[in-house]
């Protein structure tokens, strides 16, 4: 079999693809929350949800994310001000 090489290696998040594109880390519609550094400067905690992702910024992944609380409260995040809602404490 000629090129046995698959073309979809496994690969991590952040990494490129052979065509070119960036890999993300979250999927749209994906339960996030921000990391606390983003929560003491400029936005209250809790659960958002990822809306769409953005063309990248200088290779800089940012998503539009939506409060799950507040159905108003939309804003703009860098992947690395993210995490998954599952690496949350227990309640």
């Amino acid at each position: 079999m000629v090129g046995a090489r698959s073309r979809r290696s496994k690969q991590t998040a952040n990494q490129t693809t052979d065509w070119g594109m960036t890999l993300s880390k979250f999927k749209i519609g994906e339960s996030v929350r921000l990391r606390s550094s983003v929560q003491a400067l400029r936005a209250p905690g809790g659960e958002y949800r990822i809306v769409r992702q953005l063309p990248p910024a200088d290779s800089i992944i940012r998503y539009r994310v939506r409060s799950s609380a507040d159905e108003q409260d939309e804003r703009v995040v860098k992947e690395s001000e993210l995490q998954g809602w599952g690496h949350s404490k227990a309640h």
